[in-house]
C-alpha cells in the first residue's frame, strides 16, 4: 500500500529513472576501462615494436634495407609516381645526402643560394652522382628523419626509363645496402584528335618542316601496335642492329603490307613507348629527312584482328640552313664561276 498522495506512477517514474541511472554509469565505467585497456595494449605494442607508425610505414613491406641486407628493389610502373623505402637498423643514413650551394662536391652539383640540392646515383656504387632533378626533371624527395622513411615523388609525364640507386649506410659507411629504383617510362596523352579509338579509326600526325615530334595513342580495344618491332633473326639482314635489343619498325605504304626499320625511312629518328598506357612518341631529326609519310595501326585483339585505326604521319623535309657569309665568298674544287660585288655599305667578308 502506498502513503495517502503518493501515486503509482510516480513510484514507477523513479523506479525507472533511478534503472537507468545506474544503467549510463555501468556503461561509462565499461567504456572508460575498455579505452585504458586499449591504450595500454597500443603502448605496449609500440614499446614492443619501436618501428611502428601507422602513417610513415604503410607500404613499405619488402622495402626496407637493413645491415643484413645487401640490395632491394623499388618498382615505379608507368601509372604509378610515387617510390618508398626505409633505412633501418644500423644503416640509416641515406647516401648521396643533399648537398648546399657552393658545399655541393663539385661545380657541376653546385647551386647559388642556401638551397638543398637532393641527388641521386646513377650507378649501383654510387660513383655517378647527379641532381634529382637533372635525372628525372620535376621529381622531389620527401623524407622523414625520424623513421628514415624516404619519399621520392616522379612526374607521370615524359620521364624516361631508368634505374637510379640510393645507398643505406653506417655510420662506420660498412656494408650499405644498396636501393635500386627502377621507374618505367610515362608518356603524357597527345591531343584527343591523336588518339586512335573505335569512332575514330584514322588519325593524321603532322611533323612540319620547324618540329621533330609525332605522338600517338591506342586507346579503347585497339592497343596492339602494328607492326611489331622486330629481334634478333626476325629483323632485316642489312639492318644492323644489337641482336638483344628490339629494333623499332614502320610501314611505309598505306597498305601496311612492307614493315621497315623506324631508322631506313627516318634517318635517326627513335620511338619511345609507354607499354602501359599505350602511348608512342617519334622523335624525328631534321638533319637530312625528306617530305615523305609512314603509317601505324592500332589493331584489336587477335578475334578482332579486322578492327583496327590507322595513323599517318606527314613529315615535312626541314628548311635548308641558310650559309654563312663566309660559305658564300668561298671558291671550292666544284669548278664554278663565282661572281662578287663590293661597295663601302658592303664590302667583302
Amino acid at each position: 500500500f502506498l502513503p495517502a498522495g503518493i501515486r503509482s506512477e510516480h513510484v514507477l517514474n523513479m523506479v525507472c529513472s533511478r534503472h537507468s541511472l545506474l544503467v549510463f554509469v555501468a556503461a561509462g565505467i565499461w567504456l572508460a576501462t575498455s579505452c585504458t585497456a586499449a591504450s595500454k595494449g597500443l603502448s605496449a605494442a609500440i614499446k614492443r615494436y619501436p618501428g611502428m607508425h601507422v602513417t610513415f610505414t604503410a607500404g613499405l613491406e619488402g622495402k626496407t634495407c637493413t645491415d643484413t641486407k645487401e640490395e632491394i628493389t623499388v618498382e615505379v610502373a608507368a601509372n604509378e609516381g610515387e617510390a618508398k623505402f626505409k633505412c633501418d637498423g644500423a644503416v640509416t643514413a641515406l647516401y648521396p645526402a643533399d648537398c648546399n650551394g657552393d658545399d655541393c662536391p663539385n661545380t657541376e652539383l653546385a647551386r647559388s643560394g642556401d638551397q638543398k640540392v637532393q641527388r641521386i646515383c646513377e650507378d649501383a656504387e654510387c660513383q655517378k652522382i647527379k641532381v634529382l632533378n637533372d635525372v628525372f626533371p620535376g621529381a622531389t624527395r620527401d623524407d622523414s628523419t625520424d623513421e628514415h622513411v624516404h619519399v621520392l615523388k616522379f612526374p607521370k609525364e615524359d620521364r624516361p626509363q631508368k634505374d637510379v640507386w640510393y645507398q643505406c649506410r653506417s655510420p662506420q659507411r660498412t656494408n650499405p645496402c644498396k636501393v635500386k629504383i627502377s621507374v618505367a617510362a610515362a608518356l603524357k596523352d597527345p591531343p584527343a584528335d591523336q588518339i586512335c579509338s573505335q569512332d575514330n579509326s584514322r588519325v593524321i600526325i603532322e611533323v612540319g618542316e620547324d618540329t621533330t615530334e609525332a605522338r600517338f595513342k591506342c586507346s579503347d580495344a585497339l592497343t596492339t601496335l602494328d607492326p611489331h618491332d622486330c629481334s634478333g633473326d626476325s629483323c632485316q639482314e642489312e639492318v644492323a642492329h644489337d641482336h638483344d635489343e628490339p629494333v623499332s619498325m614502320i610501314y611505309e605504304d598505306e597498305d601496311c603490307s612492307t614493315a621497315k626499320h623506324l631508322d631506313q625511312v627516318f634517318p635517326g629518328a627513335t620511338r619511345h613507348d609507354d607499354a602501359t598506357n599505350h602511348v608512342y612518341k617519334l622523335t624525328i631529326p631534321k638533319e637530312g629527312r625528306t617530305t615523305k609519310a609512314a603509317w601505324y595501326q592500332c589493331k584489336g585483339s587477335e578475334r578482332n584482328s579486322n578492327t583496327l585505326c590507322k595513323v599517318k604521319i606527314n613529315v615535312t623535309a626541314a628548311r635548308p640552313t641558310p650559309p654563312t657569309p663566309e660559305a658564300k665568298n668561298k671558291c671550292t674544287a666544284g669548278g664554278e664561276e663565282l661572281n662578287l660585288s663590293a661597295s663601302p655599305q658592303s664590302p667583302l667578308t
